[in-house]
Parts: structure tokens; C-alpha cells; sequence
């Protein structure tokens, strides 16, 4: 089994994902605990039991990399690039995360780099370039993250080289980094 993992991401992405519920429950749980009454601070210490297990589910999707399966699909981790805002506030942008999917081969028309730099706030104003492989096809678009170029590549080769030993070709080959505008 051919595969490219990204371990460096995976823990990345872990802990943002143990943010979301740090800053949207146990903080306001903290706060508001005083004013509740017992049966409920014991609901509230299940309810955060329970979220802490959110970034654990994203490590073990993210941490299995793109997985070549039967000759001829990939399976990567779930991404949609068409989010909106209300994706955000349900957090199925969060649930996304903890999701695989599988693609065929023959289905991919295009692939594309691209990066995006952001100053790290955390980090006293450096800046963070996250790498992405933007998979288009009959399937949609999924974009992909890495936490290096060289890692991004190493997928991009993959998927190539996994498309030729079947005779299929993307349509669309952008191998060249484009910037967040």
C-alpha cells in the first residue's frame, strides 16, 4: 500500500480543533459555572469530556495521509472548499475534519497548487505558509493541506504517477504555487 502522510498537518490541525471547544464551551462554562445549579455543572463535565475527544477523531483522519487503494482511488482526507459561513457556525467545518473520502482516479480533471501565508498571532507577528493540492474533478474540488512544500509535492507526485500507471491524465496540470490574493 503506497501512501503520503503528513504528520506535521495532522497535529496542526489536532489542535486547533481542541481550540473550538476550549474557547466556545469550557471558557463559558468557567464563567457561568457559579450560577448552576449541581445537576447541571455534571452535564456540563460530560459535555467537555465528551468535545475533548473532537481533535483526537481529527488526528486519526489527518494522520493517515492519501492512501492509494486498489489501483485506482485515493482516499484523503474530507475537505470541501465551498464553505460558508453558516459551515462555520454548525462547525461542520470541524466535523469535516474527522471525515475520509475515497476518489477515483479516473475522475480527477486537474490539480493545483496553492499557498497561503498568514501572520501567526500566537506567535508574535511571524508568518505560517500553509501549502495546498486543489483536486478538481467530476467529484467536485477538495483541497488538501500540508505543512511543507516538499510534503505537497510529495503528494502531487503521488497522485500523478498513481494516474499514469492507469492511463488517466489530468486535464488541468498547475504545478506552479499561486498566492492567496
Amino acid at each position: 500500500m503506497e501512501k503520503v502522510v503528513d504528520i506535521n498537518f495532522a497535529v496542526e490541525r489536532a489542535a486547533y480543533a481542541l481550540l473550538v471547544p476550549v474557547a466556545g464551551f469550557f471558557l463559558p462554562y468557567l464563567f457561568l459555572s457559579n450560577f448552576l445549579g449541581e445537576s447541571t455543572k455534571t452535564v456540563g463535565v460530560a459535555l467537555a469530556i465528551l468535545t475533548l475527544l473532537i481533535p483526537f477523531k481529527v488526528f486519526a483522519a489527518l494522520s493517515k495521509g492519501m492512501v492509494l487503494i486498489e489501483s485506482d482511488a485515493i482516499e484523503v482526507p474530507a475537505s470541501n472548499t465551498e464553505m460558508s459561513i453558516m459551515d462555520f457556525i454548525t462547525l461542520n467545518a470541524l466535523r469535516q475534519f474527522m471525515k475520509r473520502e475515497v476518489i477515483s482516479l479516473q475522475e480527477i480533471h486537474g490539480l493545483t497548487n496553492h499557498r497561503k501565508t498568514s501572520s501567526e498571532i500566537l506567535d508574535k507577528g511571524k508568518s505560517k505558509t500553509t501549502w495546498f493540492l486543489i483536486i478538481s474533478g467530476d467529484f467536485g474540488s477538495r483541497q488538501l493541506g500540508f505543512s511543507s512544500k516538499q510534503k505537497r509535492d510529495e503528494a502531487r507526485a503521488f497522485i500523478v504517477h498513481s494516474m499514469k500507471k492507469i492511463g488517466a491524465n489530468a486535464k488541468e496540470d498547475i504545478n506552479m504555487d499561486s498566492d492567496e490574493a
